[in-house]
């Protein structure tokens, strides 16, 4: 399930964080919305802003892709991890980023291109990483 659309990733990637949040709410408001739409709007909501409210209205966000989401989403469970630690809760953090692991060691057991490959050991080093310092918190 990949619907992604090509002119919100690249606003999001030009660091045009609003622009590519109002395309997402347009097809959301249309209800014509994918995981990805919503992923897009907490991504950028992440991007601009970190208070109690912003971060609730993030978590809303993520919550309706994942229920939207015809497959496992390892980014929106990355997201929730980002968003976990934006809020100090590592102890749920932890147990997110052992569910992450998870997901990427079943993402390996599928077929996949070297390029994927490189990605999921990418993604288990930044795992690690994180899972190594939080322990420290």
């Amino acid at each position: 399930e990949m619907c992604i659309r090509d002119s919100q990733y690249t606003l999001y990637l030009r660091k045009k964080y609003n622009e590519s949040r109002r395309l997402a709410m347009k097809n959301i408001n249309n209800a014509m919305a994918c995981s990805d739409d919503y992923l897009m709007v907490a991504r950028s909501i992440m991007k601009l802003s970190n208070s109690k409210e912003s971060n609730a209205e993030c978590l809303e966000y993520l919550n309706k892709a994942d229920e939207t989401s015809k497959i496992t989403n390892v980014n929106i469970c990355k997201m929730k991890i980002l968003l976990l630690l934006r809020e100090n809760k590592q102890a749920d953090a932890v147990h997110l980023l052992h569910e992450y692991q998870d997901m990427l060691n079943a993402m390996y057991q599928q077929p996949h291109t070297q390029e994927d490959a490189q990605w999921i050991a990418g993604e288990h080093t930044w795992a690690e990483k994180l899972l190594d310092r939080t322990y420290i918190m």
